[in-house]
């Protein structure tokens, strides 16, 4: 493996660690905003998986570019 795709699977290796991190909220079907995994913003919130889903598709599809553009030896 070369430098640059280390680069790049780090790179969206921290950004999904951050996503999990820092997810959103619901209470009632509405957004509350994103909070820390453990501190969710109102007692009846629950995780916005739809969400949470859609970021982990849109950092794989980043980093699947960016391993096509800057990845190849």
């Amino acid at each position: 493996m070369i430098e640059k795709q280390r680069r790049i699977i780090t790179i969206c290796m921290v950004a999904l660690g951050a996503s999990l991190l820092c997810v959103p909220y619901l209470v009632n079907g509405h957004a509350m905003g994103y909070s820390l995994v453990g501190d969710p913003p109102h007692p009846r919130a629950t995780l916005d998986m739809g969400r949470i889903v859609l970021e982990w598709v849109a950092i794989a599809f980043v980093g699947a570019v960016a391993w096509m553009t800057y990845g190849r030896p």
